[in-house]
Protein backbone atom coordinates (compact mmCIF):
# COMPACT_ATOMS: atom_id res chain seq x y z
CA UNK A 1 0.00 0.00 0.00
CA UNK A 2 1.10 3.20 -0.91
CA UNK A 3 1.96 5.89 2.06
CA UNK A 4 0.36 9.10 0.99
CA UNK A 5 1.60 11.53 4.52
CA UNK A 6 2.26 11.58 7.68
CA UNK A 7 -0.35 12.27 10.38
CA UNK A 8 1.31 14.64 13.26
CA UNK A 9 0.14 17.45 14.86
CA UNK A 10 3.05 20.16 14.81
CA UNK A 11 2.86 23.87 15.59
CA UNK A 12 4.67 26.34 13.48
CA UNK A 13 6.96 28.38 15.81
CA UNK A 14 5.85 31.92 13.75
CA UNK A 15 2.19 31.82 14.18
CA UNK A 16 1.33 29.12 16.34
CA UNK A 17 -0.74 27.44 13.83
CA UNK A 18 -0.86 23.44 13.90
CA UNK A 19 -0.59 21.46 11.06
CA UNK A 20 -1.64 18.15 10.62
CA UNK A 21 -0.59 16.57 7.99
CA UNK A 22 2.67 16.39 6.23
CA UNK A 23 3.67 15.13 2.63
CA UNK A 24 7.30 14.69 1.20
CA UNK A 25 7.64 17.45 -1.52
CA UNK A 26 11.08 17.02 -2.33
CA UNK A 27 14.12 14.48 -1.57
CA UNK A 28 17.43 14.07 -2.47
CA UNK A 29 19.98 11.36 -1.78
CA UNK A 30 23.44 11.60 -1.40
CA UNK A 31 24.63 8.28 -2.89
CA UNK A 32 28.33 8.71 -2.05
CA UNK A 33 28.05 9.94 1.78
CA UNK A 34 24.82 7.55 1.97
CA UNK A 35 22.39 10.46 3.24
CA UNK A 36 18.72 11.01 2.04
CA UNK A 37 16.95 14.38 3.16
CA UNK A 38 13.43 15.17 2.69
CA UNK A 39 11.88 18.18 2.72
CA UNK A 40 8.24 17.71 3.98
CA UNK A 41 5.17 20.34 3.81
CA UNK A 42 2.62 20.50 6.73
CA UNK A 43 -0.98 21.27 5.93
CA UNK A 44 -3.80 22.34 8.56
CA UNK A 45 -5.19 18.84 7.11
CA UNK A 46 -5.27 15.75 4.74
CA UNK A 47 -8.21 17.32 3.20
CA UNK A 48 -6.65 21.49 3.01
CA UNK A 49 -3.93 19.12 1.23
CA UNK A 50 -6.16 17.70 -1.17
CA UNK A 51 -8.01 20.65 -2.20
CA UNK A 52 -4.64 22.64 -2.97
CA UNK A 53 -4.21 24.85 -0.40
CA UNK A 54 -0.95 26.05 0.37
CA UNK A 55 1.42 24.29 2.83
CA UNK A 56 1.85 26.02 6.19
CA UNK A 57 5.39 24.83 7.34
CA UNK A 58 8.41 22.56 5.87
CA UNK A 59 10.46 20.67 7.50
CA UNK A 60 13.82 19.22 6.54
CA UNK A 61 14.64 16.11 7.69
CA UNK A 62 17.94 14.23 7.20
CA UNK A 63 18.22 10.38 7.49
CA UNK A 64 20.96 8.01 7.67
CA UNK A 65 21.18 5.10 4.02
CA UNK A 66 19.83 5.68 0.93
CA UNK A 67 16.97 3.54 -0.72
CA UNK A 68 17.51 0.74 -2.83
CA UNK A 69 18.28 3.07 -5.45
CA UNK A 70 19.42 0.93 -8.67
CA UNK A 71 16.24 1.54 -10.56
CA UNK A 72 15.96 5.19 -9.86
CA UNK A 73 19.69 5.41 -10.55
CA UNK A 74 19.53 3.52 -13.55
CA UNK A 75 16.38 6.04 -15.20
CA UNK A 76 17.94 8.72 -14.48
CA UNK A 77 21.41 8.20 -15.96
CA UNK A 78 18.78 7.15 -18.85
CA UNK A 79 16.99 10.57 -18.75
CA UNK A 80 20.46 12.62 -18.52
CA UNK A 81 21.78 11.05 -21.79
CA UNK A 82 18.44 11.81 -23.93
CA UNK A 83 18.85 14.49 -26.32
CA UNK A 84 17.12 17.36 -25.43
CA UNK A 85 13.12 17.56 -26.77
CA UNK A 86 13.21 20.49 -29.66
CA UNK A 87 10.65 22.67 -30.25
CA UNK A 88 8.58 23.56 -33.32
CA UNK A 89 11.13 26.00 -34.35
CA UNK A 90 13.93 23.56 -33.97
CA UNK A 91 15.82 25.20 -30.72
CA UNK A 92 16.23 22.91 -28.11
CA UNK A 93 14.50 23.43 -24.82
CA UNK A 94 17.06 22.54 -22.69
CA UNK A 95 20.78 22.68 -22.88
CA UNK A 96 22.28 19.31 -21.34
CA UNK A 97 25.96 18.51 -21.20
CA UNK A 98 25.30 14.87 -20.99
CA UNK A 99 23.00 14.52 -24.34
CA UNK A 100 23.63 12.06 -26.39
CA UNK A 101 26.78 10.59 -24.04
CA UNK A 102 27.29 6.98 -23.71
CA UNK A 103 26.28 5.02 -20.87
CA UNK A 104 28.70 2.89 -19.13
CA UNK A 105 27.21 -0.58 -17.11
CA UNK A 106 29.01 -2.77 -14.61
CA UNK A 107 30.37 -6.18 -16.41
CA UNK A 108 28.02 -8.82 -15.71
Amino acid sequence: MTIKGISARIEDPNTGADSTFHVIHFYSVDVRNQLSTALLEGYVSQDAQAAGRNALMHHNVQVPGIPNATAALDWLYAAVVMPAPVSADGASALQNVFAGAVLVHEAD
